[in-house]
């Protein structure tokens, strides 16, 4: 009897070896499956933030074309910053009363004889700014995409560049991501500013 009772006893578990083995094949695979996971987190915020960044992009492309469609060759003065980007201020047309009046949207969106929208790059970030029609910018600027790139490289950020009534902006933008890694895209468009009244 005490030989069938040891021998029972024996296979009710597993031996020490038995039980070291399988926590080393489960830590592997742990491993293993963390590395995946950890490469698809990755992955993932790369294409969320290059997602958004070109979502960003033709946001504000989209908003500047529209209200450079609204103004008149005349009004549109493209200068340069010291880092080579664009500044460009521009007024269009309000609402028809009869005569064309110019000025631009305030902050709010609200449309304001006299006064003017300015488009330029500061601290890598292209905003928009409302100026009243004594030269003050009004309200806080609205950032519309940030990252832009700003690079020593000879690659200008935001420009826009005229040809009589075709007005081509380019925007690019650089994010670097926390493991050091670059994500660089560009876009540009051409507005054809077919406003030729005179102010």
């Amino acid at each position: 009897m005490r030989v069938f009772a040891s021998a029972r006893h024996r296979h009710a578990g597993f031996t020490v070896l038995e039980s070291a083995v399988a926590l080393g094949v489960g830590a592997v695979a742990l491993l293993a499956i963390g590395q995946v996971l950890t490469s698809a987190t990755g992955s993932t915020d790369y294409l969320v933030t290059e997602s958004a960044a070109r979502a960003e992009m033709q946001n504000a492309l989209g908003q500047m074309q529209e209200e450079l469609q609204a103004s008149a060759p005349s009004l549109v003065n493209v200068t340069s910053d010291s880092e080579e980007n664009s500044v460009v201020t521009f007024q269009t047309a309000g609402p028809w009363m009869g005569t064309t009046t110019w000025g631009a949207a305030d902050s709010s969106g609200f449309w304001k004889e006299d006064w003017s929208a300015r488009y330029r790059v500061v601290s890598s970030s292209l905003i928009r700014e409302s100026i009243d029609g004594n030269g003050t910018i009004v309200g806080a600027p609205v950032v519309l995409v940030r990252d832009v790139d700003e690079s020593s490289t000879g690659a200008e950020g935001f420009t826009v560049e005229q040809n009589g009534s075709i007005h081509t902006i380019h925007l690019g933008v650089r994010k670097t991501f926390s493991d050091g890694k670059d994500h660089e895209d560009s876009l540009s468009t051409a507005v054809h500013v077919k406003n030729n009244a005179t102010p």
